[in-house]
């Protein structure tokens, strides 16, 4: 019996500006094929998937990434005066001036490498590092709300200088995609189209197709994301960012820390009412609301039309980081936004209107209709939107005006987003994971409702309790008072979801219809969690939509006071078209830029609270600043090394080799790696007193594992009589590699066979998928993992597992894909057998919790669909 090697280890995305020679597509079974925008001029590229197919690395550009014109370290005089600086311009006044004067005084008597004397002149190269950047600069609108004339000074910084940042930074030449290109997965013979980032979208390749293609002059596009959200810094004050990422770049760049990452372009003007708007009748809201988006699509002109509106139609040309000229098109075909943003953007008119979609005319009573086929819903789209704004302008009636908006669910507002090409906004706006789903349909209404119903029942105690005894799971967060604890975290909502169906099952009725919803949403929650996703999960993707519809209208019809008609019930008739058009909702999601808030918080607390825009501002600058510096000081020590490497290279002893081959020494061709090892022991011995297994099997342990090596091992010599001596060293853990189902990259689980684990002292004997059967998903929990040695020296690795089997008692209610599974019996087995470590939940409430279980299917992307999702 062997274990299924799977897929390589292998990532999907290839380098989309280099050309390499593929390999015969009859030689590979399975492979991921790249179709390249006919402008690329680029040939369709092979990525082999088999175990025994290779494929050439692509080459990196070889030029200098650093300015030789400069130290690296400049604008600061020294190294040592930017890695001290580095480390403390952060820091207060008073502590700067401290260390500044200890490290030019008593503290080194013999003087010191820095030449910052003052804190005034560290202030000044931090005013210079600035400069390297982009600056911000303000403005100041006008506009009369409520019979008074108000003043709103916003600032902001010039995106198109960001995206001359970006493009000319050689740094970033190899890993900027220029042209969009299709992505299939192709098993013998048959494709299927993958989508993950927006380049491997349809929205794209439609975009650069209406471009200009001459031959000698390449032409692209360069869309950027936008990200804009009111949140609270202090306790007084909001601030309301406006991020860029740009869309050319990989998400491990485009939303990292580093060079290529989010840009602040500026912060939107805050619009506070002056009056209590309970005291307002409905047409003083509306019009309220109205002068809101008014000058919310003011500063928009300002600050996105004025930088890339001319430039989103004609182009610009730019002499690029890889010394290539290009004419760039630059769109902000993807606003990544929650509810109340997306309203903003399209200056809708949300719940005040008949048809409160940002994206479609759909009325407020057909909110709970999200199945689409047999449905449709007229798009919102530029020309449609514009026209109906202008028809409401050649309206004398002011009556007539507004009834005319109103039916549209626009407000009188000439939309900003209008003037820039490729950026429609009614379909920029994208589905948003986090403020629709974990923080929407799940956080706001299926777990209050579920609360309520348990309340009802007098069982929400147990179900607190069971929440608290599911096995714990990396990045899985464990809840211990679940029941009382107050959450507005999205993730920790999400959390909850993919434990709860174990853990509530039999506390609810038979047949209950909430177990039914639990399991719709978390599927679709799910495939719409997946970072690539296919046409075929897009399909069943929607079989789930259509089942949460189903169950949600079913639960609406037998309990009148859970009604579904809410806009977020609704975007999910979006979605579909939102992954095929701008791939996986993960690219979208606004739990990337979210993290954005706290380091506004950060920066408001090192302030005086006057001006917080200014001075958060010039702080989140000079962090831009300070970390492209740091970039480039790394940068030119790579280069030195490299360069030194080559000269003792002439000598066979570099620092490289050296490093290599402590790698080589520590690596196999074993997919898994014991860790922990404790001390050599008797095998007659080293169980003997453990707890944690049956009293015969500690009993005849050495018999047993005498046993098995002699049928496992036939080039081994043992004796009959068992008396060599056999040495074991326990382990506390393991690490095994497996290729993710999601996305075919190499993954990692660590996983704990400890019955004392950490400082608690809780028993961890995790569970695993084992290979036991073609075509089977087989679970064991291991008891104990031992390197084995024996007679001749040798040395291997060894488990001890209890299998699983499938179990005859079923729950309450029985949802779609439901697996329960029993203790069976106790074997050896080698490692070489584990595929990855499986999370498996008690049955709470069963004839025997503590021996059987379910398997948690939703507990990571890889497992759903590893489970047939």
């Amino acid at each position: 019996m062997e274990i299924n090697p799977g897929l390589s280890y292998r990532s999907l995305t290839p380098s989309p500006s280099r050309s390499t020679s593929p390999p015969n597509p009859a030689h590979s079974r399975l492979y991921i094929e790249i179709e390249h925008h006919p402008h690329s001029g680029l040939k369709n590229e092979i990525i082999p998937l088999d175990s025994d197919s290779k494929a050439a690395a692509p080459q990196r550009s070889t030029g200098t990434i650093v300015p030789r014109s400069r130290h690296p370290w400049a604008p600061f005089p020294s190294r040592p005066d930017f890695e001290w600086a580095e480390t403390m311009y952060l820091q207060p006044q008073d502590i700067i001036k401290s260390q500044l004067k200890g490290l030019h005084g008593s503290w080194n008597p013999n003087g010191t490498a820095l030449t910052i004397q003052t804190e005034p002149q560290l202030r000044d190269l931090l005013a210079k590092a600035r400069q390297y950047g982009v600056e911000f600069e303000s403005d100041q609108l006008t506009e009369e709300i409520d019979a008074e004339e108000r003043a709103f000074t916003i600032r902001f910084r010039d995106p198109w200088q960001w995206v001359l940042e970006v493009v000319t930074d050689a740094s970033l030449a190899d890993d900027i995609v220029w042209y969009p290109y299709r992505k299939y997965l192709v098993v013998d013979g048959a494709h299927q189209r993958l989508r993950d980032e927006a380049y491997t979208a349809d929205l794209w390749w439609d975009m650069q197709s209406k471009l200009p293609h001459i031959p000698g002059m390449h032409h692209c596009m360069f869309p950027l994301l936008l990200w804009l959200d009111e949140g609270r810094v202090t306790s007084h004050t909001n601030m309301y960012p406006m991020l860029l990422r740009s869309l050319s770049l990989p998400s491990a760049i485009r939303n990292g820390s580093g060079n290529g990452g989010s840009f602040l372009v500026g912060f939107m003007a805050q619009i506070k009412d002056h009056r209590d708007p309970k005291t307002r009748s409905t047409a003083e809201k509306v019009d309220f609301a109205y002068r809101k988006r008014k000058i919310y699509h003011r500063v928009h002109r300002r600050v996105l039309v004025k930088s890339l509106g001319k430039r989103s139609r004609d182009g610009e040309a730019v002499v690029c980081g890889d010394k290539t000229a290009r004419v760039l098109y630059p769109a902000i075909p993807i606003i990544s936004a929650d509810g109340k943003e997306a309203d903003a953007v399209t200056a809708t008119r949300a719940a005040l209107a008949h048809f409160p979609c940002s994206r479609c005319l759909v009325r407020t009573d057909q909110l709970r209709d999200i199945c689409i086929d047999g449905i449709h819903f007229d798009p919102r789209t530029t020309d449609f939107m514009r026209r109906i704004f202008e028809e409401s302008q050649s309206m004398q009636s002011k009556r007539d005006r507004e009834s005319h908006l109103q039916n549209h669910g626009l407000h009188a507002v000439e939309n900003a987003f209008w003037e820039i090409e490729n950026s429609d906004p009614y379909k920029s706006v994208s589905y948003d994971l986090l403020h629709s789903d974990d923080l929407g349909k799940f956080g706001k209404k299926i777990w209050p409702a579920i609360q309520k119903v348990l309340e009802g029942l007098k069982t929400n105690g147990l179900l607190t309790k069971y929440m608290g005894d599911v096995p714990r799971w990396p990045g899985l967060k464990h809840f211990e008072n679940v029941t009382t604890k107050e959450m507005n975290n999205g993730q920790e909502f999400f959390d909850i979801e993919k434990s709860l169906l174990p853990c509530v099952v039999q506390l609810l009725p038979k047949k209950s219809p909430w177990v039914h919803i639990i399991r719709a949403h978390a599927r679709y929650r799910m495939m719409l969690g997946l970072h690539c996703i296919s046409d075929q999960q897009i399909a069943r993707k929607e079989k789930y939509q259509a089942e949460y519809e189903k169950w949600s209208k079913q639960i609406a019809k037998r309990y009148s006071e859970y009604q579904f008609n809410f806009p977020k019930q609704h975007d999910p008739y979006h979605s579909s078209d939102d992954v095929r058009d701008k791939g996986a909702p993960s690219v979208y999601c606004t739990r990337v830029n979210e993290g954005h808030h706290q380091e506004n918080r950060d920066s408001a607390t090192r302030g005086n609270h006057r001006d917080n825009d200014k001075q958060v501002s010039e702080i989140d600058a000079t962090k831009e600043a300070m970390a492209r510096i740091r970039m480039i000081v790394d940068a030119y020590d790579k280069e030195l090394s490299e360069e030194l490497d080559g000269v003792a290279g002439h000598a066979g002893v570099t620092s490289a080799a050296v490093r290599e081959a402590i790698e080589d020494l520590s690596a196999s061709d074993d997919h898994w790696r014991y860790g922990g090892l404790g001390r050599l022991e008797d095998s007659r011995s080293a169980f003997r007193n453990v707890p944690w297994l049956p009293v015969d099997l500690r009993r005849d342990f050495d018999r047993k594992l005498r046993a098995f090596l002699r049928d496992t091992f036939n080039d081994e010599t043992f004796r009959a009589d068992g008396e060599e001596p056999l040495l074991i060293r326990r382990s506390s853990c393991i690490y095994i590699h497996y290729t993710s189902a999601e996305d075919y990259t190499d993954k990692i689980d660590l996983l704990r066979c400890n019955p004392h684990f950490q400082t608690h002292g809780d028993a961890r004997f995790d569970c695993i998928n084992v290979n036991i059967k073609d075509d089977a998903l087989d679970f064991a929990r291991m008891l104990c993992l031992f390197r084995c040695r024996f007679p001749s020296k040798r040395e291997e690795d060894i488990a001890l597992v209890r299998l699983f089997r499938p179990s005859t008692w079923k729950p309450n209610t029985v949802w779609e894909n439901c697996r329960v599974l029993e203790d069976g019996k106790t074997v050896f087995m080698l490692p070489k057998y584990f595929i990855r470590g499986a999370h498996l939940i008690n049955a709470f409430g069963s004839r025997k919790p503590d021996a059987t279980f379910y398997l948690n299917d939703v507990v990571d992307s890889d497992w759903f669909l590893r489970a047939g999702n």
